[in-house]
């Protein structure tokens, strides 16, 4: 789009030159050929561009898309860029020469002063609303992934690393004494499994042994609850065996309107506190109904919280793991690095789309400025003789970025909208998710026109405050 609005704004520069082929026995086809000749080696040439940048980033191609570019180019793939190629040699050559083959042979001898309006302002509307919605897009994407990394979801991960997987060889009564006597080892607990997320095998049964639902299941030692930070809304942490903690919609599945405290469930045990709110990594507050049982001794999951440096002190700890069960595979991880992990797949969408938004805006900047260097080519007369009768360079910079205002509001607020609606559907694939609101949208709305004029206005400054006597000489 950019290609032909670029094209369709040289006009008044190529209109003389097109004359003049037609002069020398040139046909509308001959002009269509001359244009699809040109558009072809423009693409031609962004494309052994494309494929040197390609091959220059190709490992960083590879971490940001997840698959590797052998793949990605496979020939049963090829059609995607084949398809994209056909569309913009088509678009980028038939548009511009449908209108440069409609110039009469007059224009040889008479000033070009057709401004193509309506084109120049259908490929701006598309370019501003293009722009607007994938800068929309990316900031939903850009909440979300904060959203589900930062949140506070009710524990406290913060330079804890634990290991859940290893050896069975393994004497958990001993690591546990080892890492309790390391100097780096601020504090440690053990669960089954961490706050990552419970299992769900343990049906709970009515008074009749009627299956009611199956809740997600932990265990958790006497000091797990204060190690990680987890609230209790009523009664007490665990203290010993056939002790409970539920949630709220433990209770609501339940069927309990009063207090948990005290009420037994099943085979299981009694309650005897009720957890504050709280989430997995990757799921919203109180999502499933929870039960917490008691653990005698060291459960599966070992989670230490270390000192600062965290990254440095995590690398001695697995250093240390190493030499003391060199046969155990036993190696700590950040739960906070696990939480990041957990969003990859945020992360490479939204790092994609960044790049992808960086290159369509640098493209409509640039169509901008074609735009902008049109309008004053064509309106320098009409800029003089408003400067000698008064205007001041301000009125001029006003005129101009009004213009360009009346494309742009509509079509950014347009592109917004759409980056509303799309960024729902994409929302629709996770369970926690962020809170859209219409103010940050209208935000962006104004921040991007925001940017248009400031790019007119940059533009236009030299043309405002030029002598206008050297514009009617130059006339």
């Amino acid at each position: 789009m950019n290609y032909v609005l670029i094209s369709i704004s040289s006009l008044t520069g190529r209109a003389k030159a097109i004359g003049v082929h037609k002069c020398n026995g040139a046909n509308a086809g001959d002009i269509y050929r001359m244009f699809m000749l040109e558009t072809a080696v423009v693409i031609l040439l962004a494309l052994l561009l494309a494929a040197g940048l390609v091959y220059l980033f190709r490992e960083q191609a590879d971490l940001l898309t997840g698959v590797p570019l052998r793949l990605l180019f496979a020939p049963s793939n090829l059609y995607a860029p084949f398809i994209a190629l056909v569309l913009l040699f088509l678009i980028g050559g038939c548009l511009p020469a449908m209108v440069f083959s409609r110039i009469p042979v007059t224009q040889v001898f008479q000033r070009v002063t057709a401004r193509r309006s309506g084109w120049k302002n259908s490929l701006l509307m598309v370019q501003f609303a293009g722009s607007a919605f994938f800068i929309g897009l990316i900031v939903v994407v850009v909440m979300q992934y904060t959203h589900v990394v930062y949140r506070d979801r009710g524990w406290n991960p913060e330079r804890v690393a634990s290991v859940s997987s290893y050896s069975p060889n393994v004497n958990r009564e001993q690591l546990y004494t080892h890492l309790r006597n390391l100097p780096y080892v601020e504090a440690l607990a053990s669960s089954g499994p961490s706050c990552m997320g419970f299992v769900q095998n343990r049906p709970i049964h009515d008074a009749q042994g009627n299956e009611l639902f199956h809740p997600r299941n932990g265990w958790f030692d006497k000091d797990f609850v204060p190690f990680i930070g987890l609230k209790l809304k009523e009664g007490r942490n665990l203290t010993g065996d056939r002790q409970l903690l539920v949630n709220v919609p433990f209770c609501r599945e339940m069927g309990w309107t009063d207090s948990p405290i005290g009420k037994q469930v099943d085979e299981y045990g009694t309650v005897v506190g009720l957890l504050g709110s709280f989430a997995y990594s990757s799921g919203p507050d109180d999502a499933d109904p929870i039960m917490v049982e008691w653990y005698e001794g060291v459960a599966q999951c070992v989670s230490v919280r270390l000192k600062e440096p965290f990254e440095e002190n995590l690398r001695r700890l697995n250093e240390e793991m190493k030499q003391v069960y060199p046969q155990a595979d036993l190696r700590f991880e950040s739960m906070e690095q696990r939480m990041l992990d957990s969003a990859k797949g945020i992360r490479m969408y939204g790092n994609v789309l960044l790049i992808a938004t960086v290159a369509i805006l640098f493209i409509t900047l640039m169509g901008i400025t074609g735009y902008v260097n049109d309008e004053i080519r064509l309106r320098s007369k009409e800029i003089a003789i408003r400067k000698v009768n008064g205007a001041e360079s301000g009125d001029i910079l006003r005129l101009l970025s009004k213009a360009v205002s009346i494309i742009a509001v509509p079509s950014v607020t347009v592109g917004m909208v759409g980056a509303y609606y799309a960024g729902r559907m994409w929302l629709s694939n996770f369970r926690d998710v962020v809170s859209q609101s219409v103010a940050v949208y209208a935000l962006l709305v104004v921040a991007v026109v925001i940017l248009i004029i400031s790019v007119v206005v940059i533009k236009a400054w030299r043309i405002a405050n030029e002598d206008p006597v050297r514009s009617i000489k130059n006339e």
